[in-house]
C-alpha cells in the first residue's frame, strides 16, 4: 500500500509539474524566438548606427588631416598624410562592414575591432592637430 501511495504521489507530482510548467511558462517557444530576433535586430541597428557615425567622423577627420598636411612640410606633413590615408582605409573597411551588418553577416568581434580602429585613428588625428597647433604657436611666440 505504501508503494501505491508513492507511485500515485509521483505521478501526481509529475502531472502537477507539467501543468504548472505550461501555465507558468513565461512565453511560448515562438514568442521566445521572436524576442531573440527582435534583440538581434536591435543590436544590428545599434551597431550600424555606431559604424555610420564613426564613418562620418573619419571622413571629416581625414579631410582635416589633408588640410593640415598642406600647411606643413617635412615629417609633420608625412605624418598627417599617413593619418589621412589610414583614416580613408579605415573608413572604407567600415563602409564594407556596414553592408555586412545590414545583411546580418558581421560578427560582433569584427564590429568592435572596426570601432576601436576608427576611434584610434580619429584620436591620433585630433592629437596631431593639437600638437601641430601648439608647435606653430610656440614658433610664432619665439619669432616675436
Amino acid at each position: 500500500m505504501a508503494k501505491k501511495s508513492l507511485v500515485k504521489g509521483g505521478v501526481l507530482g509529475v502531472i502537477v509539474g507539467v501543468v504548472g510548467g505550461i501555465l507558468f511558462a513565461p512565453k511560448s517557444g515562438k514568442e521566445t524566438r521572436e524576442d531573440i530576433k527582435e534583440a538581434a535586430t536591435k543590436a544590428n541597428h545599434e551597431a550600424e548606427a555606431k559604424l555610420k557615425e564613426l564613418h562620418q567622423e573619419l571622413k571629416e577627420k581625414a579631410d582635416e588631416a589633408k588640410v593640415m598636411a598642406d600647411q606643413y612640410t617635412g615629417k609633420a606633413k608625412e605624418e598627417l598624410e599617413g593619418l589621412s590615408k589610414r583614416a580613408e582605409f579605415t573608413k572604407q573597411k567600415i563602409s564594407e562592414l556596414i553592408s555586412a551588418v545590414r545583411e546580418f553577416e558581421a560578427e560582433e568581434a569584427e564590429v568592435n575591432k572596426a570601432l576601436e580602429d576608427g576611434k584610434s585613428v580619429v584620436k591620433k588625428i585630433i592629437g596631431a592637430g593639437k600638437t601641430k597647433a601648439t608647435a606653430s604657436k610656440s614658433k610664432a611666440t619665439k619669432k616675436k
